[in-house]
């Protein structure tokens, strides 16, 4: 038999008796009636199992039932729901947390003020927030709550009532859901609705689950501005540890700087919520696809950890200025996940090049010139572009899936190995702003596996094993000549493919001799290549003995490079005539002496 009113039933007399009801409750049930909605109470035999449980009769209700089957924490839980308002009462009842031994614990040990603070938090974790791996309506709210209950008991009184009065504040940010249960034109409930002014609890809530510390925490968030702590509970509400690092790094620096920092930390660390939640390594059965376009595996857990860590590098490991840590944070706010990619690989790849193992000990402000060898590359749109693209495969011309998809490891591979060449090209030419866009061009126009395989050529060149900052500028004259012959003429041609189909037609000896005549060549390159092909390997030998020659003149002062490129420019239309293979080699040795 149920009624509306609480009731005593007795099998053992089979007497029905009204009992008197508690002032809580009354008011309770009379909220709960306004709904459409009623509570219930009964009480089995005095020797049945005990039990509690919430019930929804109508699914689409904003609040459940209360059903209490025994009295055996009847009067806790009345004492607790008298002490709070209506609509925390309601929160309790709908979040199940009041069923709950350690909420009941816990409740009964805070005073009236510490209890509020506790039954607004939980009233307003119910409104879902739009952070990332935020909760869903209902069941995710409840084990929130649960979870914040479980923290809050293992800390001492001081502190609880420290958290307390935080998560007070912020509950005070929330706007609460509307109390609306019809469905709107899209089929979506009102309530359900994600708001970001829950943002600040949910963080907050999440934070404290995942700090050992939270005096420590709380200390810390001190020494920033309001809206620098807001960004920094998501940070720690993601990984406590990534908190305590972001502190400890961005301690010292100033307010706009922090600002810029955080700013672009904080959008990736909640692009990256899952991956904090979940594990950063890919899923079971993941496969990479045989062909993507560009963005494919922009917003994965693992690249998004990549993108993390070289972030979190700024203020780790390499000593940047304020003015400098801020231009770059600034830059990457307002780049595309792409781009963002590969600016903060030209970073880390730039400074391994550049200063190595010394990074931590060396003032990038006292060293301008090694900000400004990464910036031709990282501030040029086309250049952060085929750093991208260095990572995939041949253009499939497939709007769909654009490019062949390479293995993890030939795409980190391939990409560091062309950084490296442009850092290295940008460093030695220091005073060309235009070579990163010439070499990224010349680079664009050869299929994936010439490119691929020309940067690694190059790279192996570089015989040194300092970084490149730390390196004596006579010594690298010197030992990037070899190097140097090979950019300055892929800077120069416009048909890359021929370039290297001349070279590979020379024998083994005459490779250097094609570097030095086609360096030489310099905008003439071309014209020189098309001599090249179209002629004999006799008299392509003697060409470029006679021009290598040259080049080797010229760079010992021998004859002036006026003389060499006059010679050369005779040349090429002496040969863009008609005329006999013995001529021609007459020519030449005419030349030669």
């Amino acid at each position: 038999m149920k009624l509306t009113s609480a009731v005593l039933t007795n099998t053992k007399t089979a007497q029905l008796r009204p009992q008197a009801e508690n002032t809580a409750l009354k008011q309770l049930k009379s909220n709960l009636q306004t709904n459409h909605t009623s509570i219930e109470k009964q009480q089995t035999m005095p020797d049945a199992q005990r039990a509690e449980s919430f019930q929804k009769t109508d699914q689409s209700a904003s609040v459940k039932q209360y059903i209490v089957i025994g009295d055996e924490r009847n009067e806790r839980i009345e004492n607790l729901l008298s002490r709070v308002t209506d609509e925390q009462r309601q929160s309790l009842i709908n979040t199940e947390i009041i069923l709950d031994d350690s909420f009941l614990t816990l409740a009964e040990s805070l005073d009236d003020t510490a209890l509020g603070h506790l039954a607004s938090s939980i009233d307003k974790l119910q409104t879902p927030a739009t952070v990332n791996q935020a909760p869903n309506y209902s069941m995710a709210t409840a084990r929130l709550a649960k979870e914040f209950v479980a923290d809050l008991t293992n800390l001492s009184a001081d502190t609880q009532l420290r958290v307390l009065e935080q998560a007070a504040s912020y509950a005070k940010q929330v706007i609460s859901r509307p109390a609306d249960v019809t469905y709107t034109a899209n089929a979506i409930l009102p309530h359900t609705q994600p708001s970001p002014s829950a943002n600040n609890l949910y963080n907050f809530v999440s934070a404290i689950h995942k700090t050992d510390d939270p005096d420590a925490m709380l200390d810390s968030l001190q020494t920033f501005t309001d809206s620098q702590q807001d960004t920094l509970l998501l940070i720690f509400g993601s990984d406590n540890q990534l908190g305590q690092d972001v502190v400890s790094g961005l301690e010292g620096r100033s307010e706009q700087t922090t600002d810029s920092f955080l700013n672009y930390l904080g959008g990736l660390t909640e692009q990256a919520r899952s991956g904090f939640e979940r594990g950063f390594s890919p899923w079971t059965g993941y496969e990479i696809p045989d062909r993507a376009n560009i963005d494919y595996d922009n917003e994965m857990p693992w690249v998004l950890k990549d993108m993390l860590d070289t972030t979190m590098s700024f203020i780790s490991e390499y000593q940047f200025s304020d003015e400098q840590l801020s231009a770059m944070t600034d830059k990457l706010s307002y780049m595309d996940a792409t781009h963002q990619r590969s600016y903060l690989e030209i970073t880390r790849v730039g400074l391994d090049t550049l200063v190595g193992d010394e990074a931590e000990n060396l003032e990038l402000e006292d060293n301008p010139q090694i900000i400004e060898t990464l910036d031709q590359l990282r501030d040029n749109h086309q250049t952060r572009e085929g750093i991208s693209l260095s990572r995939l495969g041949d253009d499939t011309g497939d709007p769909e899936a654009r490019y062949e998809v390479k293995d993890d490891y030939q795409s980190k591979r391939d990409q560091k190995n062309m950084i490296r060449l442009m850092v290295t090209d940008a460093w030695l030419n220091q005073d060309d702003m235009s070579r990163s866009t010439q070499l990224n061009t010349t680079f664009s126009e050869l299929n994936a596996e010439q490119r691929d395989q020309l940067v690694q050529d190059i790279n192996q060149l570089n015989t040194g094993s300092a970084p490149l900052a730390l390196q004596d500028s006579d010594d690298q004259s010197q030992q990037f000549t070899r190097f140097l012959t090979r950019t300055n003429t892929l800077a120069q041609t416009d048909n890359p493919t021929a370039l290297l189909q001349a070279e590979a037609a020379q024998p083994g000896e005459q490779k250097e001799k094609f570097w030095q005549a086609t360096e030489l060549a310099g905008d003439q390159v071309d014209a020189l290549v098309g001599v090249l092909l179209t002629n004999s390997e006799t008299v392509g030998s003697q060409l470029l003995d006679n021009l290598s020659s040259n080049a080797t003149d010229v760079k010992a002062g021998e004859i002036g490079a006026f003389q060499a490129r006059t010679q050369l420019i005779e040349t090429l239309s002496f040969f863009s005539e008609a005329r006999a293979e013995e001529d021609k080699i007459e020519y030449l040795k005419h030349l030669a002496n």
